[in-house]
């Protein structure tokens, strides 16, 4: 079976397990596992849905690490959704090295061919967010560690984990794919801001936690929402250009989810004391995934298909 079909296999089947994990538990979105749900949906469909894209668009990726990457996939994410019926403790963290382990494995593959100087800067942007996507492993390790680094909040821990699977790995994907197609100087820009942007927030709540004045959170927080803002008006205007109605409802959802992160961004200049951090996973969370990341691959998808007829 080819990297492509492996890969379409895997999130087809991981898009199943994922819908009778919805069935039988049912979560609420202003829950604390709401953002565990989200996860799973990106590492069993998003994650391989990604990687069948990046195959198709860039055959560097389909290698032979990139075919034992296919055939760990779902036994990795298989094992990360078993944790949560072990009790907590050893047994909880080693059902999730596994899917740090594949994660590894994911960016080395990406690393080994961003090095490359041949590679052009929208390939570059696309393979940054699997660079990013070990990030967001680890935190999910410590989440089901309860280790707390610095003294965050678990809040804060699992967040970082979703915001690293998504926002951290979707979004420079998708940036990359967008730029590819549209090289002009504002999308650059836009897509260049959006890939390193996360890690300029998780900068910014660090500084936070270890003395240095709010502002200095808000400021670089504010400043990756209106980078991300830019990219979504790109996307939009080149999903009416092809007329995509997937990748523009994707654009519109990026829009609407990151004009709630900007709020939430300026809150220690205008407090919004409805728009508290449940409610952000539920609703700005909900957007990037189910809006943002999974109506895009899908318009990416379309478009792939249609530019090869």
């Amino acid at each position: 079976m080819s990297l492509v079909k492996q890969e379409r296999t895997n999130a087809a089947i991981g898009l199943v397990l994922w819908l009778l994990l919805m069935l039988v538990h049912r979560p609420e979105p202003m829950s604390f596992d709401w953002p565990l749900v989200l996860i799973f949906l990106g590492g069993w469909v998003l994650v391989p849905f990604s990687r069948a894209l990046m195959a198709v668009d860039f055959t560097a990726m389909d290698s032979a690490l990139g075919k034992w990457i296919a055939q760990l996939q779902l036994p990795t994410m298989n094992c990360l959704a078993m944790a949560n019926l072990a009790p907590e403790g050893f047994a909880r963290s080693s059902l999730v090295l596994p899917w740090l382990g594949l994660s590894l494995l994911m960016g080395w593959q990406a690393w080994s061919v961003l090095k490359k100087e041949s590679t052009a800067l929208a390939r570059k942007i696309s393979l940054f967010g699997w660079l990013q996507l070990p990030v967001g492993a680890a935190w999910l390790l410590a989440d089901y560690s309860r280790y707390q680094p610095l003294g965050f909040d678990p809040q804060i821990v699992r967040l970082t984990a979703a915001h690293f699977h998504f926002a951290g790995f979707i979004l420079p994907l998708m940036a990359g794919f967008l730029l590819a197609r549209n090289e002009n100087w504002v999308c650059r820009m836009a897509a260049v801001g959006s890939a390193g942007g996360v890690a300029m927030v998780a900068g910014g709540i660090t500084s936070t936690k270890l003395g240095f004045p709010l502002a200095l959170e808000s400021i670089l927080a504010g400043s990756f929402c209106c980078f991300v803002l830019l990219l979504s008006l790109c996307q939009l205007r080149y999903a009416l250009q092809i007329r995509s109605w997937w990748l523009a409802l994707s654009g519109a959802s990026l829009g609407l989810a990151t004009t709630f992160a900007l709020l939430y961004a300026l809150r220690f200049w205008v407090p919004l004391a409805w728009l508290h951090i449940p409610r952000m996973w539920a609703i700005h969370g909900s957007l990037q995934v189910f809006g943002f990341a999974s109506c895009g691959l899908i318009g990416w998808r379309l478009q792939f298909s249609r530019c090869r007829i």
